[in-house]
């Protein structure tokens, strides 16, 4: 079965303080996030001091259990998401779902802005904004290859073409992309290679202004890279996967 992306497509209020979702189940619960998250996963967001992260964390977490909760065809109160670093034991790193080891999620966020992908098979999402200065030599070479380097100089606006490098290698990473041992987290996508793919046109048309649009799927190896624009053309975000993914539109109202 393909991989199920969702995608937010309304920015969130940044002064939220829960969110609450739409189950598949048709429910429309006004609930604090600890009816649907798990302790460790409240805990983490209570330790956040800006309410736009706390949305976020939250509407990223439930999202990715919507998507695989249409993935396995069960409620997302029936899901619990853990996450334990391999390194330091902490709350954190690689989600699985308890009780289903064979499915494979992953989330990203970005101010007001969330992604979610969940499949039976490795899969890997991001989204990032582009900021408003030059990223520059140092994170060209913190991760980008001489190649991916030379096409970013080289492109238009050298700033969009370095944030979607940047989501294409961190959502490979996440789908099982691995750089050398011991190189540092943002060292290690210098070695993911994306430099055979195209970059779109920074003056491509939208069809639906307000949403989110696919701007390019490509074949790397075995894996399916789909790329897309946000809401506004300053968010970037990648899915990587070995399937062309249905899209799961979700929005998640402040209550």
């Amino acid at each position: 079965m393909p991989a199920l992306l969702g995608l937010d497509p309304l920015r969130l209020d940044p002064h939220a303080q829960r969110t609450s979702a739409h189950p598949p189940s048709g429910r429309c619960p006004d609930a604090p996030c600890s009816d649907v998250l798990s302790p460790a996963e409240c805990d983490r967001v209570r330790r956040l001091r800006c309410a736009g992260d706390r949305a976020d964390f939250v509407a990223a977490h439930l999202l990715a259990r919507l998507c695989a909760a249409q993935l396995l065809s069960i409620d997302t109160r029936e899901l619990t998401i853990n996450q334990v670093c391999e390194s330091c034991g902490g709350p954190h790193g690689r989600p699985s779902l308890v009780g289903h080891p064979a499915v494979r999620l992953a989330w990203s966020r970005t101010r007001g802005i969330v992604a979610a992908a969940a499949d039976r098979r490795p899969v890997g999402v991001d989204i990032e904004r582009v900021a408003s200065t030059a990223y520059g030599p140092r994170m060209y070479e913190l991760a980008l290859n001489p190649a991916e380097a030379h096409l970013v100089r080289s492109a238009t606006d050298p700033d969009s073409a370095f944030v979607r490098q940047w989501v294409r290698k961190e959502a490979l990473f996440k789908a099982g992309g691995a750089g050398p041992a011991g190189a540092a987290p943002g060292g290690a996508l210098r070695f993911l290679d994306v430099s055979a793919l195209p970059f779109e046109s920074p003056t491509a048309e939208r069809s639906q202004p307000d949403a989110a649009v696919v701007v390019g799927l490509h074949r790397l190896g075995r894996r399916c890279v789909l790329d897309w624009r946000g809401p506004d053309r300053g968010v970037l975000g990648t899915l990587v996967g070995e399937w062309v993914p249905h899209h799961v539109p979700v929005a998640f109202p402040d209550r």
